[in-house]
């Protein structure tokens, strides 16, 4: 445990250590996914990210329970009115990009035919109408000039321009969720961050353990 903070980066290491610890079980199933991937992979490298994210995933867990406790009392929805929502959008943006990030350059560097691709790779793309969409404002393979989709607020998208998501607080879980257009799928994606997370540690459950292989 580290000591009382005293400034704004203690707070800050102070906040994720506690996180972590309220989360431990959840870190250490990040741990565990994270060798896992790595063994998946031609050359076992370790995706550097991996394990930063799973403390973020703490740390916005927290967050999102904070957010569902402030829906539950107050019987407001649309999270806090102050910047700890703001903060809460802003992580969960660079969470679900960075994860996604992880999960292509896993998907990259594993064998075509490895038992676990084809599972990677569905949860690869799930990931990626997300990634896409926030990274770069476009649907994930983008429509073709001339065939317009139709996006969740009824805007039309020509594979011309750029399409901003708009973030919501699923007041189930106090998460903040994006409403996209997967362009792979051709259908709409709107399952909040912890949802994804959920997701992305059972797949890792579902991955053998490469110490007893």
């Amino acid at each position: 445990m580290v000591q009382e903070p005293v400034n704004p980066i203690e707070y800050l290491e102070y906040g994720f250590v506690l996180a972590c610890e309220r989360h431990e079980e959840t870190y250490r199933r990040w741990r565990s996914l994270h060798g896992k991937l790595e063994a998946m992979q031609r050359e076992p490298i370790a995706h550097d990210a991996g394990v930063g994210d799973g403390r973020i995933d703490c740390l916005l867990r927290e967050m999102e329970n904070d957010q569902l406790s402030f829906v539950r009392e107050t019987g407001v929805s649309g999270g806090y009115p102050f910047s700890r929502t703001r903060l809460q959008i802003q992580l969960t943006r660079y969470w679900i990009v960075s994860a996604g990030e992880m999960l292509r350059s896993v998907r990259k560097a594993t064998e075509e035919g490895h038992p676990n691709r084809s599972k990677l790779s569905k949860l690869t793309q799930r990931f990626g109408a997300y990634r896409m969409m926030i990274s770069k404002q476009t649907p994930q393979q983008g429509s073709k000039k001339n065939r317009p989709i139709t996006l969740p607020d009824g805007e039309e998208y020509r594979g011309e321009g750029f399409y901003a998501v708009k973030p919501m607080i699923d007041n189930e879980t106090g998460s903040i969720g994006f409403v996209v257009y997967d362009g792979e799928s051709k259908q709409k994606r709107d399952e909040p961050r912890k949802a994804l997370s959920d997701m992305l540690l059972d797949f890792g459950e579902s991955l053998p353990d490469p110490k007893a292989v």
